[in-house]
């Protein structure tokens, strides 16, 4: 049970970033409007970024408490 628990940040990362570099062709296949939803999940991952940035930097910096 311990090596599944270590292991599963990791698996889920490398499918997270397969699914996220099969994006444009899952789309283009299977949508007319493909431009559309590339916009969403760009938009998803600029804000998953800069949240995490902003959780880093709060919580390095002491902020907050």
């Amino acid at each position: 049970m311990d090596t599944i628990t270590r292991r599963l940040p990791a698996v889920l990362t490398a499918v997270a970033l397969a699914v996220l570099l099969a994006w444009p062709s899952i789309t283009g296949f299977y949508s007319y409007n493909d431009g559309y939803y590339n916009g969403i999940v760009a938009s998803a991952c600029i804000s998953a970024v800069l949240t995490i940035s902003l959780n880093l930097a709060m919580g390095y910096g002491g902020c907050c408490r």
